[in-house]
């Protein structure tokens, strides 16, 4: 059996150079976005220099949308310590870190222009997130309510799916005609 090269896209900067790289398996598993094949997980990888500490940055394609799934900081042996500098330019950083890397990939895999990768992406970014309403969402979400009716069990809801209240609702109202939280009266809460 043979084992696939990872592929590698080489992130430059103009007047500084090849600052990192982003790898993927080209024969690992893919996703559709847009019409365009993508790989369903991505790496991003500045080794830094000789004082300046190495980042990995891991990707996957989730619900149509690249997400960041884990991040690492190395400091160099004999390089300094991570500081808090260094955090907040990955925070200044990530998003545009993301776009240009699905944008890369996206041009890459598909023999699209640079444009076109681009306009792939934004549309991709415009599409809703919604999450997919599976039978353990709805046992959970149940749960959330019938171990907080005596609060605010939407708003625990709506904290632990990072969801509006109103989005949190609709997940005990599609409980309820799922037979997980007995039907309600008006005014009357029941689990």
């Amino acid at each position: 059996m043979a084992v696939s090269e990872p592929r590698r896209i080489d992130v430059e900067i103009d007047d500084v150079g090849l600052i990192g790289w982003l790898i993927y398996d080209a024969d690992g598993p893919t996703v559709e976005v847009e019409r365009l094949t993508i790989p369903a997980e991505f790496h991003l990888r500045f080794p830094g220099d000789s004082n300046t500490p190495s980042l990995h940055v891991n990707y996957a394609v989730r619900d149509g949308q690249p997400v960041c799934t884990s991040m690492r900081m190395d400091a160099k042996p004999q390089g300094r310590e991570i500081i808090p500098h260094d955090m907040d330019t990955i925070r200044q950083m990530l998003t545009e870190w993301t776009q240009g890397s699905m944008i890369a990939v996206i041009e890459n895999e598909n023999e699209v222009t640079e444009e076109q990768a681009r306009a792939a992406y934004t549309a991709m970014s415009r599409t809703p997130k919604r999450r997919t309403i599976t039978e353990r969402l709805l046992t959970d979400v149940a749960r959330l309510y019938r171990d907080n009716i005596d609060g605010k069990p939407w708003s625990v809801i709506a904290r632990h799916y990072n969801v509006s209240e109103a989005t949190a609702g609709r997940y005990v109202v599609l409980a309820r005609k799922a037979g997980h939280l007995p039907p309600t009266e008006s005014g009357k809460k029941k689990a």
